[in-house]
């Protein structure tokens, strides 16, 4: 589930581990809260935070401290943490439906391709290139309007694996 990155790995089941704490949240806004405080929690540092601005709640991961194996080249890096932020896009839409067209941006590290990034095809919204930090950042409103949670036994690793199929078909598909 780390995609073997860190040097400090996450044990199988931390998503099932990571959905088990959403349970009494009433907005995406305290569902993110969550996942970044978890995935902290069992990261061992301080690499995800939430903050809310007038129009927008971000999601942030520095991960510019993060314990990488040596083992790893930028652009492996740049890709998997893109391919991370498709993934909690997917576990949110997975939580809510309101989270699927409330991405109002991203901010990704790696330099600006000078060419298309195909999985980048994936998002529609802007996306800023050569930034400090990753970012997606949400519609204020989308993001703190009350939701509904699914039942428990539907949050799943399985059920946001099956999100991302989904989405990445849908995307791609038109």
């Amino acid at each position: 589930e780390t995609l073997h990155m860190s040097a400090r790995q996450l044990l199988p089941g931390s998503t099932d581990f990571v959905l088990r704490n959403v349970g009494a949240c009433q907005t995406l806004t305290e569902v993110m809260q969550v996942i970044a405080k978890t995935y902290n929690l069992l990261h061992g540092g301080e690499y995800n935070t939430i903050i809310r601005r007038s129009e927008t709640v971000d999601y942030l991961i520095d991960d510019r401290n993060f314990p990488y194996t040596d083992k790893h080249s930028s652009e492996f890096i740049h890709f998997s943490i893109e391919c991370i932020l498709i993934f909690l896009h997917c576990m949110l839409m997975t939580i809510s439906s309101r989270a699927d067209g409330a991405v109002t941006s991203l901010s990704i590290r790696r330099p600006w391709p000078g060419s298309d990034c195909g999985h980048l095809g994936y998002w529609d919204a802007p996306i800023k290139f050569g930034a400090d930090m990753y970012c997606v950042s949400f519609s204020r409103t989308e993001s703190e309007t009350p939701i509904t949670l699914p039942p428990q036994q539907a949050l799943s690793s399985n059920a946001v694996y099956q999100k991302i199929v989904e989405a990445v078909a849908g995307k791609y598909a038109r």
